[in-house]
């Protein structure tokens, strides 16, 4: 009797620790989950920035080549 107590205390301490090492799996994995998600948002984020940027960089080259036109263009109205 008292082996058969003895090994059903052994098997309760095996059944706990599988528990214990089935749930820190879980947490890990979610951990896991949650950290891919930020990343991928954070290379979302710098791609949008990204383009904001070269459009902003066209933009300005576009304003510049129209300033430089109509200064050229007033240039030529100064000689009438």
């Amino acid at each position: 009797m008292q082996q058969r107590h003895k090994e059903k205390q052994w098997l309760l301490i095996q059944l706990k620790e599988a528990a214990k090492l089935c749930w820190a799996e879980h947490v890990a994995q979610k951990a896991r989950k949650e950290a891919e998600v930020k990343v991928r948002e954070e290379a979302k984020r710098k791609k949008v920035a990204k383009k904001k940027k070269k459009t902003l960089d066209y933009l300005q080259q576009l304003l510049d080549k129209i300033l430089k036109e109509e200064a050229t263009l007033l240039e030529g109205t100064e000689e009438f």
